[in-house]
C-alpha cells in the first residue's frame, strides 16, 4: 500500500475554511498553520512514493508493506504530535487483518 502523505492542493477549496481552521490546517487568519507547513507536500513530493514503488528494487520480495516518503513506513508513533500523519498502525500490516477485510469485502460483493 502506498500513502502519499497529506498533500495541501486546490481540492480543499471543497471545504469550508472554518472546518479546515477546525482540522489545524489553516490558522485563524486563513493562511496554512505551523501543522500543515510541517505535514503537507507538495504535489510532487506526493507522487514520490508512488513512482518509488512502482520501481523500488527494496521491495522485491516484500509483499503486504505500507510505503510513505519514498520507504518502507516504520510503526506509527502514538506520543507524537504528527502521529496521525506518519507511520503506519500494527493493523495495517496485519495478514490476519488483511484475511479478515478481504472475506468481508466478499460477502458484502454478493450480497450487492
Amino acid at each position: 500500500s502506498v500513502h502519499p502523505g497529506g498533500i495541501f492542493t486546490p481540492l480543499q477549496r471543497h471545504l469550508p475554511q472554518e472546518e479546515m481552521i477546525a482540522l489545524g490546517w489553516l490558522g485563524e487568519d486563513g493562511e496554512p498553520s505551523e501543522l500543515a507547513r510541517q505535514g503537507f507536500k507538495t504535489p510532487e513530493q506526493g507522487c514520490s512514493t508512488t513512482l518509488w514503488a512502482a520501481t523500488a528494487a527494496d521491495l522485491a520480495g516484500k509483499p503486504g508493506v505500507y510505503c510513505e516518503n519514498a520507504d518502507i513506513a516504520a510503526p506509527t508513533d502514538p506520543s507524537s504530535p504528527m502521529a496521525r500523519y506518519g507511520g503506519v498502525d500494527a493493523h495495517a500490516c496485519s495478514d490476519e487483518s488483511a484475511e479478515r477485510l478481504w472475506a468481508v469485502s466478499e460477502a458484502l460483493l454478493a450480497q450487492a
